[in-house]
């Protein structure tokens, strides 16, 4: 590899650890971007814009109702609608 030789690359090529404690991440997301296709043939495209910009005021929702946490800031309401 041309950047090793020149010194530019000081880190390994490939770190099995890295690749390990990174491939959940890279699955959710890999996961995600077919769900999202396979959504965009079911409903029309109108409706996800609506269901994703309702995405943010679910997941506040629940993070304040089902599991107890903090109450949503004034500003944070104010942003969401």
């Amino acid at each position: 590899l041309p950047a090793k030789a020149m010194g530019w690359q000081t880190f390994p090529f490939f770190d099995p650890q890295a690749a390990v404690a990174t491939l959940p991440n890279s699955a959710l997301f890999a996961i995600m971007v077919y769900s999202s296709a396979q959504a965009i043939r079911q409903v029309s495209v109108p409706m996800m814009s609506v269901l994703r910009n309702l995405a943010p005021i679910a997941i506040t929702l629940v993070e304040w109702l089902l599991m107890h946490g903090k109450a949503p800031s004034v500003g944070v309401m104010v942003s969401m609608g």
